[in-house]
């Protein structure tokens, strides 16, 4: 799994917040991004794979 990237200065509060999961579990995905070139995120195509739609979508940089 590609790790995200830090929150803002002004947001990195958050992360050390209890908060509700959806919080949690948002902020641990902030900042994830298609790979560039031919490589895929695998975060992303997991995304695909659990919504059902990886038959469709089988690369990250299809908007």
């Amino acid at each position: 799994m590609a790790k995200a990237t830090s929150l803002p200065a002004a947001y990195a509060w958050l992360a050390a917040e209890a908060g509700p999961r959806v919080l949690v579990e948002t902020l641990a995905l902030y900042g994830t991004r298609e790979t560039a070139g031919a490589a895929n995120n695998p975060t992303i195509l997991a995304w695909a794979k659990e919504t059902g739609l990886d038959r469709d979508y089988r690369s990250d940089d299809v908007a």
